[in-house]
């Protein structure tokens, strides 16, 4: 009886599962056909909304050709780029004649967008954040990425560091470079005691050991903050590995204009960028426990060891006297 209702359940969950990978596809028809007619009464916005969610389905080329045709007459022309692309690629795998259409398509959008070069001083510097167009980028030494023409803002940014932002103009067809200098490190990070003011009599000698419960806060502090970092690195590692696997095992490739991927390669890409994002925020939080261990141990109070000058009628010497 058992074995019986195994069997009965399995034949049921297989039916049920052969019905939903046959409605994918149905559905994902209905809406590409639906996206055509809305594509010829001229209304893109529904059109495009139709084609996404028949992609999301069934990532077919001809969908990712129509939506791509779709987003560029609604101007976003580096979006339908990738999508010409990856069709032209789908179709060359399939020996399907379509990919050299696709592939004109891809080059003639191309040409539309601005490429912008953005050249680190520091590629190295830990924790290092760049973004363009509010977009995150793999960190290197040089930054290459085609973007839709208009105002573009770049910010590079790290931990206990000064961020650098600029804006560029992005013209079609033109590549510009944006050369990013060391970040400073912020002029305010500690203010000293005013000058000329002494901070205690003249008579005081040297400080004596801090105390002891202030110095084990700053240590635990210090600790947790350098865990912080250890773990920050071992996930900037991974993400590096993650994006280099995206190169060596060929979904990626660089070219003169900027990094061509599949949907596999630049999936990878940006789950390697979103590492690198966990990872600085880590080394953020790491930092600022460092630093504040850092202040709670050099603000500690000491022992005060003072010397003062003490004479009775029969001697002449000096007094020592301590405390909290």
């Amino acid at each position: 009886m058992g074995r019986l209702l195994l069997a009965t359940s399995a034949i049921v969950i297989g039916l049920l599962v052969a019905r939903v990978a046959i409605a994918a596809p149905a559905e994902a028809t209905t809406l590409f056909e639906e996206g055509r007619e809305l594509a010829k009464q001229g209304r893109h916005a529904e059109a495009c909304d139709r084609f996404t969610k028949s992609l999301a389905l069934e990532p077919a080329p001809g969908t990712k050709l129509n939506l791509g045709d779709c987003l560029e007459r609604q101007g976003q022309t580096r979006r339908a780029w990738q999508l010409f692309d990856e069709a032209a690629r789908d179709w060359d795998r399939a020996k399907d004649s379509r990919a050299r259409y696709a592939r004109e398509r891809a080059t003639a959008a191309s040409a539309k967008l601005a490429i912008v070069v953005v050249k680190l001083a520091e590629p190295g510097l830990a924790g290092t954040v760049v973004r363009i167009a509010d977009q995150p980028a793999i960190v290197g030494g040089e930054i290459i990425e085609r973007v839709d023409p208009g105002a573009l803002a770049i910010v590079v940014s790290a931990p206990d560091r000064a961020s650098f932002e600029t804006t560029v103009q992005a013209a079609a067809g033109k590549t510009h470079v944006v050369e990013v200098p060391e970040l400073a490190a912020p002029s305010d990070a500690v203010a000293g005691a005013a000058p000329g003011e002494p901070d205690e009599p003249s008579h005081r000698g040297d400080a004596g050991p801090r105390k002891r419960s202030r110095v084990h806060l700053a240590l635990g502090l210090g600790g947790a903050g350098a865990l912080g970092l250890v773990v920050s690195g071992v996930v900037a590692l991974g993400a590096m590995s993650t994006y280099n696997s995206a190169f060596d095992e060929g979904h990626c490739f660089r070219t003169e204009t900027g990094n061509e991927c599949d949907p596999i390669g630049r999936a990878r890409i940006d789950d390697a960028a979103t590492s690198a994002n966990v990872a600085t925020w880590i080394a953020v939080a790491g930092g600022m426990f460092a630093v504040t261990g850092a202040i709670v141990y050099f603000t500690a109070p000491r022992e005060r060891v003072t010397l003062t000058p003490a004479a009775t009628p029969t001697s002449v010497g000096l007094a020592l006297s301590a405390g909290f």
